[in-house]
């Protein structure tokens, strides 16, 4: 493993795990002038053979270079930049600089990596014009600026999720300041059964928005009713009786949008009949203390007297390990642990959000089954029945059917149980 060193021991975890500046040395070649964490990629550097990819031929130079790691788990991302030597200032009538950052590859999306080559471009660009206008790299009299310059952009870049930013003083007037923002995916399709879950206070938003603010009044009709526990398809019926004359498809487009840009989430409408697994997200996320709270206090609502502490987090953590949707649905879940969840003032509505929008839970959905001719019409059906019947095709869930025939659970399973054998497939 040519790239791999403990970043544990190093007093700092991120997705960027080390920042290197390489220099072309007249006499020793390629040497790693200074990095942050100190003494980063030392042994990789030596015994590797990294630095003639590192300071490669002139050609390549201005051009980003990304080397990934065999059997290892970090990619490394280089910019080497060249400089002519039109001033007689430097030896060999050049100067020949890398930058290099070491990213982790394990949990790294396409995009992630896109976004790090940009910011190896900033930097080594950044660094260049610093070195044409003052000879910042190669005046040994800046020597001391580089290391503090390095850790303070590793530090800034590790600081934020979905964007990478940094704004760091190197001399004077002068500093290393840009932004590079993750481009988003289009958010995931959702079925009339989903519930929208606000993930900041939107009505909130809406009041801070200036008067002359042009703000789309179908949003605006729509943030109050957003309330976590208010389906698509219910929304639509609400926004059809408010009389603003909404289409669905307007509906689907303004909740989109707020997904889009972080402000609502996704879940599967919440009953007691749902069925919920673990991921396995679940088995490192409790290792953060601040996410541990952060569960803590939403599954609580909130409320500044409920338990906290360590006990707390272990005790909803263990909560959490006991959700088995394949033993038990929600209700016998609630029945089971009682105690538990009076005890730490947990309400089960925000456990299960909070664990859907954080990926540690998955709903088992239910795929109702019915053959060719049960879904048949019959003069003896009523037009409802017949309606969930075809429904019973494998491709809809009890969720789905729930939603769009506007029928509780219950309605719905006694409509499958009266029409012949119908089969339920959990997935």
């Amino acid at each position: 493993s040519f790239l791999g060193f403990e970043y544990g021991s190093m007093g700092e975890r991120g997705f960027f795990k080390a920042i290197s500046y390489i220099v072309f040395d007249k006499d020793k070649g390629p040497t790693i002038q200074c990095s942050d964490p100190p003494e980063a990629l030392e042994r990789q550097f030596t015994s590797n053979g990294l630095g003639r990819y590192c300071i490669p031929d002139k050609e390549v130079c201005g051009k980003v270079v990304v080397i990934d790691e065999p059997f290892g788990s970090n990619n490394m991302i280089l910019f080497p930049v060249y400089i002519e030597d039109t001033l007689g200032i430097y030896a060999r009538n050049a100067f020949q600089f890398c930058v290099s950052l070491v990213v982790g590859r394990s949990t790294a999306s396409r995009e992630q990596v896109d976004a790090c080559r940009s910011v190896a471009v900033h930097l080594g660009n950044k660094f260049k014009a610093l070195e044409l206008e003052m000879q910042f790299l190669s005046d040994k009299k800046f020597a001391d600026n580089l290391r503090p310059v390095l850790k303070g952009i590793r530090q800034q870049l590790n600081e934020r999720e979905g964007c990478y930013q940094c704004n760091v003083d190197v001399v004077g007037r002068d500093s290393i300041c840009f932004r590079v923002v993750l481009p988003k995916k289009p958010p995931p399709p959702f079925t009339l059964g989903d519930v929208p879950v606000p993930l900041v206070p939107l009505e909130e938003l809406l009041e801070e928005q200036p008067s002359d603010h042009d703000f789309d009044l179908l949003l605006r009709q729509l943030i109050p009713h957003v309330d976590g526990a208010t389906s698509v398809g219910e929304l639509k019926e609400i926004m059809r009786d408010d009389g603003g004359g909404a289409t669905e498809a307007n509906l689907r487009t303004c909740l989109r949008h707020l997904v889009h840009f972080g402000l609502v989430g996704m879940v599967g409408k919440i009953q007691l009949s749902n069925r919920y697994r673990l991921t396995k997200a679940f088995h490192d996320v409790f290792d953060s203390v601040s996410f541990a709270d952060r569960a803590l206090r939403y599954s609580q609502g909130g409320k500044a007297s409920a338990p906290s502490g360590p006990t707390a987090r272990r005790r909803l953590q263990r909560l959490y390990a006991a959700v088995d949707g394949r033993r038990q649905n929600l209700q016998d879940f609630t029945v089971e642990h009682a105690k538990e969840l009076r005890v730490l003032e947990v309400q089960i509505r925000n456990f299960v959000t909070f664990g859907v929008l954080h990926g540690l839970l998955r709903q088992l959905h239910e795929y109702p089954v019915a053959s060719p001719a049960t879904r048949q019409p019959h003069p003896r059906r009523s037009p409802g029945d017949q309606r969930v019947l075809e429904l019973c095709d494998g491709q809809h869930t009890m969720d789905h059917i729930c939603a769009v025939t506007n029928s509780t659970y219950a309605e719905i399973w006694s409509i499958l149980q009266a029409n012949g054998p119908v089969f339920v497939i959990p997935k």
